[in-house]
């Protein structure tokens, strides 16, 4: 693993700490900072509780429509 996965692990990890805290703002907080350091990033289904992902792929979402936007006024 290079850092930059390291730190997302360490991200992705907080997150679903956080979710197991009943902490869903820092939870989100988390899984937004993966998306900042790598917007392509997608957590496996397998090992991640279902909320979590329920949550990231919420925002994952915003990123697909302001390209989408973007590209239909070009």
């Amino acid at each position: 693993l290079d850092v930059e996965d390291e730190i997302v692990t360490a991200h992705r990890l907080n997150a679903i700490c956080a979710f197991q805290k009943s902490n869903d703002e820092r939870a989100e907080q988390e899984l937004r900072r993966i998306l900042f350091i790598q917007p392509a990033y997608n957590l496996d289904p397998f090992v991640t509780p279902p909320p979590v992902m329920a949550i990231f792929q919420r925002l994952q979402k915003p990123k697909h429509t302001i390209f989408t936007v973007t590209m239909m006024i070009r």
